[in-house]
């Protein structure tokens, strides 16, 4: 099985804006910039982002395939399709629980029913929502697809029940963890640990509970550890791809690229992998997530 893909599913940030319900679980997400927009007319957030991801769009869509979803009608974080579903090489999707009300709007029939012409819906935990269980995508879980195995940092957005559930239905060895910032959960696993074919980011000073599990990543990957401000700067949201000519790398923010240290570029270059980086500050600090977040990988 694969571990990275040549092509990805994008959303627009139509109706880009900062929310301020998932705000309350995503320390990431700042208002700052949005507040300032009041005092001063010629900020624009929206139009900000819009430019960010035209720029990021256009080049990426020079390394791999893009299929663009539509965005989702007053969708804030619309932007970041790969909490809400999860596709497999076999072909089948797996639909998700969103913690927040306001991004359940994101699981539109209509992309839905454009990503079932490639991919056949395998599993539905949407109904989970009732029992406030919730699992994020791509974003609770982070996959090693060549071992199957699958880690996922607990917070309010990731339930190990519904983890649990998932990967007995997926065959999938489930690890857990804790991670903090600010003194609260991290929101999402993807945003404290990165995982590619050969390499791991693990942001090991924000992880506070984690049995055996350095241990276990060492088993199939090198980890480069990342500080907790490393973590703040979006150094872990990143994401391994394949070009048009089958040559792997990392896609990352501008953010995360200036923040990493020399020794770890070092390690990433060695590895084999090239790195391409994207200048998106607007849909970062008012988002709360970066690059990864903005991916939906199709296998």
């Amino acid at each position: 099985m694969d571990q990275s893909t040549n092509s990805i599913a994008l959303i627009s940030p139509k109706f880009f804006g900062f929310n301020k319900e998932t705000a309350k679980s995503n320390q990431f997400s700042d208002s700052s910039i949005a507040d300032k927009k009041n005092k001063n007319q010629s900020i624009n957030i929206k139009e900000l982002a819009l430019k960010e991801f035209s720029n990021f769009k256009k080049y990426i869509s020079k390394k791999v395939h893009i299929t663009e979803l539509n965005p989702p009608v007053n969708g804030l974080d619309g932007i970041f399709p790969n909490n809400w579903i999860v596709s497999f090489q076999d072909k089948t999707m797996d639909i998700f629980s969103m913690a927040d009300p306001s991004r359940r709007i994101e699981k539109t029939e209509e992309n839905i029913a454009l990503l079932s012409k490639q991919f056949q819906i395998k599993n539905d935990f949407t109904s989970f929502e009732t029992q406030n269980l919730f699992l994020e995508g791509t974003g609770s879980l982070v996959l090693d697809r060549q071992h199957k195995i699958a880690y996922a940092c607990i917070s309010p957005r990731t339930s190990i029940d519904l983890a649990t559930l998932w990967a007995n239905k997926r065959d999938f060895k489930l690890i857990t963890f804790k991670a903090n910032a600010s003194n609260k959960p991290i929101y999402h696993t993807n945003v404290v640990m990165f995982l590619g074919s050969t390499l791991c980011f693990l942001g090991t000073e924000s992880i506070i509970d984690s049995p055996r599990l350095e241990e276990q990543i060492t088993h199939t990957h090198q980890i480069i550890k990342l500080s907790s401000s490393q973590v703040n700067k979006f150094c872990a949201n990143v994401i391994e791809l394949i070009d048009f000519e089958g040559n792997h790398f990392l896609a990352m923010s501008s953010t995360a690229f200036n923040n990493l240290e020399t020794w770890q570029l070092d390690i990433i270059y060695k590895s084999g992998l090239y790195i391409e980086q994207f200048s998106i500050p607007t849909i970062e600090t008012v988002g709360g997530g970066s690059l990864r977040c903005m991916i939906l990988e199709l296998f």
